[in-house]
Order: C-alpha cells, then structure tokens, then sequence
C-alpha cells in the first residue's frame, strides 16, 4: 500500500472520470477546469458511486482531476467520504476500456481493488466485481 498525507488530500486531490477513448473532455467536462488551493485543477461533475459488495451508493457533486490520459481520481466536492472510509476512488487506464481501480481511505491507506472495465454507456462508468464508478456533466 501506498500512503499518502491526509493534507495533500485535503489540499484537493480529485478525480477526472474517463468518458471515452476519443475525448474524455467531450463527455464529462463542462466550463474551463477550477484551481485548487495547491495549483492544480479539477472539473465539478456528477457522478454516483456504488459499492456491489455492501450496496452503499453515493450521487451527487463531485471533483474530477486528471492523472493521465483516460487516468482519474474522483472525490466529493465537501471532501467527506463516498462511505465508510473511501475518500478517493482512483482509475489507473491501461487502455480506454482497461484500467486498474484502487481507493484512498481517510487513513490515507491507497487500496488496490483490482481490475476495472470502462463501459460506453451514456454516463460512462469503470466497473468490476465489487465497485462502479460513474460521471457525467452537471
């Protein structure tokens, strides 16, 4: 596992949710990206989480940032938990359809839960057996 400090999430470390292999700007981002207090920038988008394992679900407002292309990390815009102690849900593509997803806690323990398939549903989402993680414009 790899930890990160609790202050450099607070700071605003966000997701941006992957909407397709041609332009994932095209589907998910509305207006110019907005600063966060360390520089960097997030979209505010909706988005649901939901977990298949404990069928907790989150809906709503959240931030999406970019890590690489078809890459993200996504959390809610008041930086609480989705649920429990998921802080971040994180999308590592390895291919537009492709990618790893892992999830920061609020113990800033990163917490691989492996696979993820990208679907190109209307609001795309990155599923596998345990989590779906969809976004869509506000």
């Amino acid at each position: 596992m790899q930890a990160i400090k609790p202050t450099a999430l607070v700071a605003g470390l966000v997701l941006y949710a992957c909407a397709g292999p041609e332009s994932a700007e095209d589907e998910t981002v509305q207006g110019d990206p907005i600063a966060n207090p360390d520089g960097s920038a997030f979209h505010r988008v909706d988005c649901r989480v939901f977990s298949t394992a404990s069928g907790n679900e989150f809906k709503g407002e959240c931030k999406l940032a970019p890590t690489a292309e078809d890459s993200f990390w996504l959390s809610r815009m008041n930086e609480q938990p989705f649920f429990g102690r998921t802080l971040v849900m994180i999308i590592e593509a390895e291919t537009p359809t492709k990618g790893r997803l892992s999830i920061l806690t609020s113990n800033a323990e990163r917490v691989d839960y492996g696979q993820a398939d990208r679907d190109s549903g209307t609001d795309p989402c990155w599923r596998n057996d345990s989590t779906d993680v969809c976004v869509s414009r506000l």
